[in-house]
């Protein structure tokens, strides 16, 4: 994630219309990238950033909403809260406290 930070702004943004990822993520690169004033392949490194650091889990591949040609990858997102094997601020915090 340090080699993308663009894919922060795309996090944020799925965890908001995912309601804190307790519903599926679809929008399309090709709707996404105007939206952000980026190119499609700027939009899927960051994708794919966070797809490699478990923060979005692929669900299905292409999925067309209301008879628009583009088709959006679903993903799941994961909160950073519920990563496996990471080390959350505040732990970290509270063992430099305690230290």
């Amino acid at each position: 994630m340090r080699n993308n930070p663009r894919a922060f702004l795309i996090y944020s943004i799925a965890l908001r219309l995912t309601e804190g990822g307790q519903n599926e993520f679809y929008l399309s690169q090709a709707k996404l990238a105007p939206h952000l004033e980026w190119d499609r392949k700027t939009v899927r490194k960051a994708i794919r950033a966070l797809c490699d650091a478990g923060l979005f889990k692929l669900l299905r591949r292409g999925k067309g909403g209301n008879g628009t040609p583009d088709l959006a990858n679903v993903y799941r997102v994961i909160p950073h809260s519920k990563l496996v094997g990471v080390k959350h601020c505040e732990e970290e915090l509270a063992n430099a406290a305690a230290a």
